[in-house]
């Protein structure tokens, strides 16, 4: 399946739950729908608004190196203009290691993504922002790690508190090289 194929794939279903016990069926509605995305576009990920809208994240290709994590809204039959969050030739994209999107109760969409911090090949950090305006405009990116090393800081998960902040977790790399020296990864 091409990058576009499965990012279309990926947005084009929307599963409503409905409940019930585990052996009945547990979708409502399976609907195909257009996505946002234009070009070579990858890694797709979704988040609801507390609104009932979802927010779609991905990453598009632009050449060879340069990339863009971009975002749009869906609300009711139609997606918001996709705007940009990051973009550059040192985002770190990979298909198992995505950007994502969490979403607090004020509304407050939270985006991270990686963005390689050495010239090696898994030296980089989690960036995270936020914006207050249905991601029309994005706050500085904050590095929620504070150890300043050129290991793996990804495989981030973002979750609201429920306290109106957000819990972040990631994989710290900074063991990597022990391990794989010793030969027990």
């Amino acid at each position: 399946m091409t990058r576009p194929a499965l990012l279309k794939t990926l947005a084009a279903i929307f599963l409503i739950f409905c409940g019930g016990p585990a052996n009945t069926q547990v979708f409502s509605l399976v609907q195909e729908i257009e996505e946002p995305a234009a070009g070579d576009a990858e890694s797709p990920s979704l988040a609801a608004l507390p609104d009932g809208r979802i927010v779609m994240t991905w990453t598009e290709l632009d050449g060879p190196v340069n990339a863009a994590v971009r975002i749009a809204i869906r609300d009711g039959d139609s997606w918001t203009e996709p705007v940009t969050v990051a973009e550059g030739e040192d985002l770190f994209v990979n298909y198992a290691d995505f950007p994502s999107a969490a979403v607090l109760a004020d509304g407050t969409l939270a985006v991270h993504w990686l963005q390689m911090n050495a010239a090696t090949s898994y030296a980089y950090d989690t960036h995270i922002a936020l914006s207050h305006d249905d991601g029309v405009t994005w706050g500085t990116p904050i590095i929620p790690h504070r150890d300043g090393t050129a290991e793996q800081h990804g495989f981030v998960s973002l979750v609201a508190d429920g306290a109106g902040g957000i819990m972040t977790m990631w994989l710290d790399g900074r063991a990597s090289d022990a391990l794989y020296t010793q030969g027990t990864a």
